[in-house]
C-alpha cells in the first residue's frame, strides 16, 4: 500500500462518473459554445483533483487552460485566480504544448493592456467593470485560436470581482469555445455567504451546470482499501474515519502505509485540532461531548450532558456548525461531520473528562426513560456509556440488560459485544458478585447475571449466532478447558464447543472433543439414556456427517433422538431430526428423510430455536440441490432459508451457507450469473470459518468454469489451510487394519478429514491443472483425494466426480503424450467398480447422478485406452441433460464430436455436437471449455458459427496464431493448414500423433511437413520448430507501445 496509490485510486476510480460529466461539458463547450460548470462538495470531496484531470484532458485535446485558485487571506487582489492562470500561461516552458505556447505569445503581445490585471497598483488602477470586460476579451481572443478552459478553484474564498466575473461570463459568452469551471466548498457556505444567493441564480441559466460531489459510498471505500492491499478491518476504519470523504480516505491510507497504527497522520490531527482551537470554549465543550455521543445526539440529551444555558448552547452549536465541525442529522439531532473529528477530539480528552462525559450521558439517558419502557436503542446506548464511566455498580447490570435485549432483537453481533463487555467488567473486578452493591439495581433494569460461567456461555452463544466462530471457541475453551475430563454437568458446554468447532471449520477437533467427552461422561456414570449425553451424540452425528461418515451420523442421531423423545418434544430434537433426515434421505429413503427434516423445522419454529431453524433449512436445501438432484426446488428452498435467516438475525452465519448452497445448485443448472450473484451476496457478509469455506468453494467452481485460475488458486489456498484442519492426510500405520463399524463407534478415525471440503478442493484443483495442460499434476491431486475418499466410503456424491477427474486426467495424459500411470489407472478402476456396485443400493435420485458419473468414467477410460467411443459419450450427454446439468452434458458432446472425428466419418454429427456444446459454453461463459471447442473445430476444419467473443471456426483464418506469426515474412507462403502443421510439429509430435490431432492421414501429414520445410527454407523438423520459436519471441508493435496492433 502506498500513499500515492491510495490517492490515485480515490481520484481516478471513484469519480469516473463525475469526470465524465466534466468531459461532456468540455466537448459541448468546444463544439457548441460557452458553458459554465460549478462543482460543489465538502472539503476533501475531490473537487480539485477532478478539475486537474479535466485540465489534462483539455491540453491533450489541444486546448488552453487558464487555472487559478482563490486563497483564504481576507482581502485579496481583484480577479486573483484569473491573474494567476494568465501568469502561468506567460511563463509556459518551451516544451509546453503548441496551443499553450501560442496563447502565451499572444498574451505577451498584450502585456501592457493586461498590466491592470497582472500588475495591479496605483499606476494601473481601473474600474471593476473595465477589468471584467478585459478578461472577457482576453478569453475570446484566446478561444479564437484554441478552445479554452477557465478554472476558478475555491470560489468560496474569492473576492467580489471574481464572483462578478463568473456572472458576467455566463451572461456575455455565447458561441465561443470556452468552458468555465468553478469549485466551491459546500461546508464553507454559511447562511450569510454571498454564494448562497448567487449559485441558485446562476443555476437557472441554461448555459450553467451544477455538479455536487457526494461522499463516496461505503462499497467504493472498501474496494479502494482492498485494491491497495488492505483488509476488512482497515476498510472499516477508513469508512468510520472518512464517511466517504475522498481526502480523508487517501490520508488515512497514507498514514497506515507510513506506519501509523491508528491511521492518523500528523497533518490530519493538526487540521482538526487547529479548527477546534479556533472555537470558543462553549463550542469546544459541545464538540467534545458529541465526540463521545456515538450516535447522533438529540438536543435535549446534549443539553443535559453539557449543562450550558440554552442560549449559550444554541450559539455554540451555530458556531461549531459554521466551522464545518457539527452537522444536523435527520433534522433532529447533532453529530460531528466525520469520524475523523470524533476520533481526534475524543483522543484529546483527559481520562477524567471522558469518564465524566460518559457518566453524564448514562445518567441523562436513565433520566429520560425514568418510569417508562426504554427504547431498545436507548438501552444499548446507556449500557455503552455506563461501561465507560468507571461505575461498575451500574455498568454491569446495564450491559447485561443491553446484551439480553439485543439477543431478543436478533442483533447477535451487538449482543456479543455487550456480553464481552460484561465479561470484561466481571474479570477486571473479580467476580460479578463482588462488582455489585447488594440490592443495587438501577431503575428499569433486571438484576445482572452473577454467574461468570453463564456470562461465558451467553457470550459464546451470541458469538456463534453472529458468525464469530473462533471467538465462540475461545470462550467455550475457557468454560471447559478439558473436554476429555468433562463430567455429565459439563456436557452442555462441550456440545456448544463441538458445534462451534464445526462452524469454525475445525472438524477434526470437533470429532475428537465430542468423542472424548462422551467416553469421559460414560466413565463418570453417565448412561446412554442421559439427555445430556444424548446431546453429545447429536452433535457428534453432525460432525460425522461432515467427515462423510453418513452411516455413523445416522446411528448417532437415532440414538440421541430416541433418548430425547422419551421426555416429549424438546427443542434439541430439531437439530437431531435435521441430521437424521439428511442421512436417511442419502442412504435409504428420501421421503422419510425429507419428512424428518420438515418435522425438525416445525419443532425449531415452535420452540423458537433460531439456530435449529437454520440447520433444518440447510439440510433440506443441501439434500435437494445435492444428492437428490431436485435442483430447482433446492435453490428455491435455499432462497427461502436465506430470507428466514435474515428475519432471525442469522444472515452472516447460516444465511451465508444457504447462499452457497443456492450458488452450487445454480451452477449445476448452468445459471452461472445468478450463482455469481449469490456468491457475491454471501461474501459481502464477511463470512468466517466453515461458512467462508463453503462460499470459497462455490466461488471456485465458477472461477474454474470461467477460466479465472489465478483467483481460484487464491481461494483454494485459503480452503486448503483450514480444510486439512491440522490432521494431515496420512494413511493408517503399516499393517493396521481398516476400522470396522464397531471400532469406529469407539474411536474417531485416525487423521479425520472434513471430506465435505477436502474432496471438492482436490477435485477443483485437478480440474485447474487439466485446463492448464498439466494432467500429471492433476493425477497427483486426484490420488490425494482418493486417500481421503477411502476413509469416507459413504460419500459417493463427492467421490464420483473425483474418480471421473482421475480418469479424465489419464485420458488427457494420453492425448498429450504423457506416459500412462498403470498404478493410478488400476486404482481408479477399483473405485469405478465400487461405484458401479453401489448404484443398485443407492436411493433412486442419487443413483441417477452416480450412474451418470459411472458412464462418464467408462467413456474417459476408453479415451485413456486410445479407443474413444462416440456412442458412450452420446449416452453420457443424454444422461446429464435429463438431470438438468448442462455443463457436463456439453462436455460429453465435445468428447462425442472428438470421437466421431477420430473415426473419419459422420462429420455432420460431429459438427452438430460441437455447435450444441459451443452454445452451452457461451451461455455460461465457460471460457476454457469454449477454447477447447474452438481448437477442435479448427483442427477438424469445421465451421460452427460464433460462440461468445471467439469465432469457433475451422475456416482458413488466422485464429490461434500470434501477431508475430501472422506478420513473419518467413511464414508468408504457408497455407492455413501448413501453419497448423508447423505449430503441432513444433510441439515435438510425430507424424502419427499429428494425424490423430488433426484428423488426417499420416501420408497427408508427411506431404504437408515436406512443403513446410521447403517454404521455410529449413532442412529438418528441428530447424522448422526452432524457426517458429524465434518468430514467436519477436516483439510486435503492441509489445513496444503497449497498444493493440
Amino acid at each position: 500500500m502506498t500513499a500515492g496509490g491510495a490517492d490515485a485510486a480515490v481520484g481516478a476510480a471513484w469519480r469516473a462518473a463525475d469526470a465524465a460529466v466534466l468531459a461532456r461539458a468540455w466537448d459541448r463547450a468546444r463544439g457548441a459554445g460557452a458553458l459554465t460548470v460549478v462543482v460543489t462538495g465538502d472539503a476533501g470531496a475531490g473537487k480539485s483533483r477532478l478539475v486537474r484531470g479535466l485540465a489534462a484532458r483539455v491540453e491533450d485535446d489541444g486546448g488552453v487552460v487558464v487555472s487559478g485558485a482563490a486563497v483564504d487571506v481576507g482581502e485579496q487582489l481583484p480577479l486573483w485566480p484569473v491573474a494567476t492562470g494568465l501568469r502561468r500561461l506567460l511563463r509556459a516552458p518551451d516544451d509546453a504544448p503548441p496551443a499553450v505556447r501560442a496563447a502565451g505569445a499572444a498574451l505577451e503581445q498584450s502585456r501592457e493592456e493586461l498590466a491592470a490585471l497582472l500588475e495591479p497598483g496605483p499606476a494601473t488602477a481601473v474600474s471593476g467593470g473595465h477589468l471584467l470586460e478585459l478578461v472577457r476579451r482576453v478569453l475570446v481572443d484566446l478561444a479564437a485560436a484554441a478552445p479554452v478552459l477557465l478554472v476558478v478553484d475555491d470560489l468560496h474564498w474569492a473576492d467580489r470581482t471574481t464572483r462578478e466575473l463568473l456572472v458576467s461570463l455566463v451572461a456575455h459568452l455565447a458561441d465561443e469555445p470556452v468552458l468555465v469551471v468553478a469549485t466551491a466548498r459546500s461546508d464553507a457556505l454559511d447562511p450569510a455567504h454571498p454564494l448562497r444567493r448567487m449559485l441558485p441564480e446562476l443555476a437557472r441559466d441554461r448555459a450553467v451546470r451544477m455538479l455536487e460531489l457526494a461522499p463516496l459510498p461505503r462499497d467504493a471505500v472498501e474496494e479502494i482499501v482492498r485494491d491497495e492491499g488492505g483488509d476488512d478491518d482497515l476498510a472499516a476504519l477508513v469508512w468510520h474515519r472518512s464517511g466517504g470523504n475522498a481526502f480523508i480516505v487517501a490520508e488515512t491510507m497514507a498514514a497506515v502505509s507510513e506506519g501509523a497504527a491508528d491511521g492518523l497522520s500528523p497533518g490530519l490531527r493538526g487540521l482538526v485540532l487547529g479548527r477546534l482551537a479556533g472555537l470558543s470554549r462553549p463550542a469546544q465543550t459541545v464538540v467534545a461531548a458529541l465526540s463521545l455521543g456515538e450516535e447522533p445526539v438529540a438536543h435535549r440529551l446534549l443539553a443535559a450532558v453539557v449543562a450550558l444555558p440554552e442560549d449559550d448552547l444554541l450559539a455554540a452549536l451555530r458556531e461549531a456548525a459554521e466551522a464545518a465541525m457539527v452537522v444536523v442529522d435527520h433534522g433532529e439531532a447533532y453529530a460531528l461531520r466525520h469520524g475523523l473529528l470524533r476520533d481526534v477530539v475524543a483522543a484529546e480528552l483527559m481520562p477524567g473528562e471522558r469518564r465524566s462525559l460518559h457518566r453524564r450521558y448514562a445518567l441523562a439517558l436513565e433520566e429520560a426513560t425514568d418510569g417508562g419502557d426504554p427504547d431498545p436503542a436507548v438501552t444499548l446506548r446507556r449500557a455503552h456509556h455506563w461501561a465507560r464511566a468507571d461505575d461498575p455498580e451500574r455498568a454491569l447490570p446495564a450491559v447485561v440488560h443491553a446484551a439480553d435485549l439485543a439477543e431478543r432483537m436478533h442483533e447477535f453481533g451487538t449482543a456479543h459485544r455487550h456480553w464481552m463487555a460484561a465479561l470484561d467488567l466481571a474479570t477486571d473486578r473479580g467476580s460479578p458478585t463482588a462488582s455489585l452493591l447488594p440490592g443495587h439495581v438501577p431503575r428499569a433494569l433486571p438484576p445482572a447475571d452473577r454467574d461468570a460461567g453463564v456470562l461465558l456461555r451467553r457470550a459464546a452463544d451470541s458469538a456463534q449466532l453472529a458468525g464469530e466462530y473462533d471467538a465462540a471457541v475461545a470462550l467455550l475453551r475457557r468454560l471447559v478447558p478439558d473436554p476429555a475430563g468433562a463430567g455429565v454437568g459439563e456436557l452442555p458446554a462441550v456440545v456448544r464447543l463441538g458445534r462451534s468447532l464445526l462452524d469454525a471449520g475445525h472438524t477434526a477437533d470437533a470429532v475428537r472433543v465430542l468423542h472424548d467427552a462422551g467416553r469421559a461422561a460414560s466413565r463418570a456414570g453417565g448412561t446412554d439414556r442421559d439427555p445430556a449425553l444424548a446431546a453429545v451424540h447429536a452433535a457428534y452425528a453432525e460432525a460425522l456427517l461432515i467427515t462423510g461418515d453418513v452411516s455413523g451420523a445416522r446411528r448417532e442421531a437415532e440414538q440421541a433422538l430416541a433418548v430425547s423423545r422419551a421426555g416429549g418434544e424438546q427443542a434439541e430434537q430439531a437439530a437431531m431430526l435435521a441430521t437424521l433426515g439428511f442421512a436417511l434421505a442419502y442412504l435409504e429413503n428420501p421421503d422419510a428423510g425429507l419428512a424428518a427434516v420438515s418435522e425438525g423445522l416445525m419443532i425449531a419454529e415452535r420452540t423458537g430455536d433460531a439456530a435449529a431453524v437454520g440447520r433444518a433449512y440447510q439440510a433440506w436445501a443441501d439434500l435437494l440441490s445435492g444428492p437428490l438432484g431436485e435442483l430447482h426446488e433446492g435453490v428455491e428452498i435455499a432462497r427461502q432459508g436465506v430470507a428466514r435467516m435474515r428475519d432471525l438475525g442469522l444472515a452472516r452465519s447460516t444465511g451465508v451457507r444457504l447462499l452457497a448452497t443456492a450458488a452450487n445448485g445454480l451452477f449445476r443448472l448452468g445459471r452461472w450469473s445468478e450463482a455469481s450473484d449469490a456468491v457475491d451476496e454471501a461474501w459481502a457478509l464477511r463470512p468466517t470459518g466453515a461458512d467462508a469455506l463453503e462460499v470459497r468453494l462455490a466461488r471456485c467452481r465458477l472461477q474454474v468454469g470461467r477460466g479465472e485460475f489465478v483467483e481460484a488458486d487464491e481461494d483454494l489456498r485459503a480452503v486448503d489451510l483450514l480444510a486439512l484442519d491440522g490432521t494431515g492426510e496420512e494413511a493408517p500405520p503399516p499393517g493396521a487394519a481398516a476400522p470396522d463399524e464397531a471400532a469406529s463407534a469407539e474411536t474417531p478415525r485416525r487423521g479425520t478429514v472434513a471430506s465435505r471440503y477436502r474432496v471438492p478442493l482436490l477435485t477443483l484443483r485437478s480440474g485447474i491443472e487439466m485446463w492448464r495442460g498439466r494432467p500429471d499434476l492433476a493425477r497427483d491431486l486426484v490420488a490425494r483425494g482418493l486417500d481421503v475418499a477411502e476413509r469416507t466410503p459413504d460419500d459417493v456424491f463427492l467421490v464420483a466426480p473425483l474418480v471421473w477427474h482421475g480418469l479424465r486426467a489419464e485420458a488427457e495424459a494420453v492425448v498429450r503424450g504423457v506416459p500412462v500411470d498403470r498404478t493410478a489407472l488400476e486404482r481408479l478402476g477399483r473405485h469405478m467398480t465400487r461405484l458401479e456396485a453401489r448404484v443398485p443400493h443407492t436411493v433412486p435420485a442419487l443413483r441417477r447422478t452416480v450412474l451418470a458419473y459411472v458412464r462418464m468414467c467408462h467413456a474417459e477410460a476408453g479415451r485413456a485406452a486410445g479407443a474413444p467411443d462416440p456412442v458412450a459419450w452420446g449416452k453420457v450427454a443424454e444422461t446429464w441433460s435429463a438431470l438438468l446439468n448442462p455443463y457436463p452434458a456439453a462436455y460429453a458432446l465435445l468428447r462425442r464430436a472428438d470421437a466421431l472425428l477420430a473415426t473419419g466419418a459422420r462429420r455432420g454429427e460431429a459438427a452438430r455436437a460441437l455447435r450444441a456444446a459451443a452454445e452451452t459454453a457461451t451461455g455460461m461463459g465457460a471460457r476454457p471449455f469454449l477454447d477447447e471447442i474452438a481448437a477442435l473445430a479448427r483442427r477438424a476444419r469445421i465451421d460452427i458459427a460464433h460462440a461468445g467473443d471467439a469465432v469457433v471456426s475451422g475456416g482458413a483464418g488466422t485464429a490461434g496464431r500470434s501477431t508475430a506469426e501472422r506478420r513473419a515474412p518467413e511464414l508468408a507462403g504457408l497455407t492455413p493448414r501448413e501453419h497448423e502443421i508447423l505449430a503441432v510439429l513444433a510441439e515435438g509430435l510425430s507424424n502419427r500423433q499429428i494425424a490423430q490431432r488433426l484428423y488426417i492421414s499420416e501420408r497427408t501429414v508427411a506431404v504437408h511437413v515436406s512443403r513446410v520445410l521447403t517454404k521455410t527454407g529449413t532442412r529438418s523438423r528441428t530447424q522448422a520448430a526452432a524457426l517458429l520459436q524465434r518468430i514467436r519471441a519477436r516483439p510486435t508493435s503492441s509489445d513496444r507501445t503497449g497498444g493493440t496492433p
